[in-house]
């Protein structure tokens, strides 16, 4: 889990056609930047995509696993020591029990993440 240590959600709009937008703080002093990389410390990929299946889970109350991702794409980096508050947006559609999404994270004008994935409740 990242959230409360690495990141923290500071605002959270969640409606019932499935989507929901976040205004996130990132903690520029976790010690993840130590390894990635301690002279100029950049979000890892990997975490810019938990924090979005966290912040679903969020407003799903439950445990998700992502099960495919469709397209991935990240078209900046995120810099913490310049940008520490993104808008995560993401939809979903849920059908047979499989939830399709669609997410977005900016900030500062940039588009750092776009992201199509397919999740499932953990079991």
């Amino acid at each position: 889990m990242l959230r409360d240590s690495f990141f923290s959600i500071k605002e959270m709009r969640a409606n019932e056609n499935g989507e929901a937008h976040f205004a996130v703080r990132l903690n520029t002093e976790h010690r993840i930047y130590e390894g990635h990389f301690p002279q100029m410390p950049v979000v890892p990929g990997v975490c810019t995509i938990q924090m979005v299946k966290e912040c679903l889970q969020t407003t799903r109350n439950e445990e998700l696993q992502y099960t495919n991702i469709i397209n991935c794409k990240f078209p900046a980096m995120i810099v913490p020591s310049m940008v520490q508050e993104l808008l995560i947006d993401i939809t979903t559609i849920e059908e047979d029990g499989a939830i399709s999404m669609k997410a977005s994270v900016k900030g500062d004008g940039h588009n750092f993440l776009s992201l199509k994935a397919s999740l499932k409740r953990e079991d």
